[in-house]
């Protein structure tokens, strides 16, 4: 598959239900961190 077909989501391990997803500020932002460095990993180096 082409990377440019390629996307990464953040829709599980956050608030999927209505119930949320207990997770401190910290553990949220660490989740991000980890997509967005996924991000970077994967399609920096195609645009450069």
């Amino acid at each position: 598959m082409s990377l440019d077909q390629l996307c990464l989501s953040t829709q599980c391990g956050f608030a999927s239900t209505e119930e949320g997803n207990a997770l401190t500020e910290e553990q949220q932002q660490a989740k991000l961190e980890l997509v967005a460095q996924i991000a970077r990993d994967v399609w920096d180096e195609q645009h450069s």
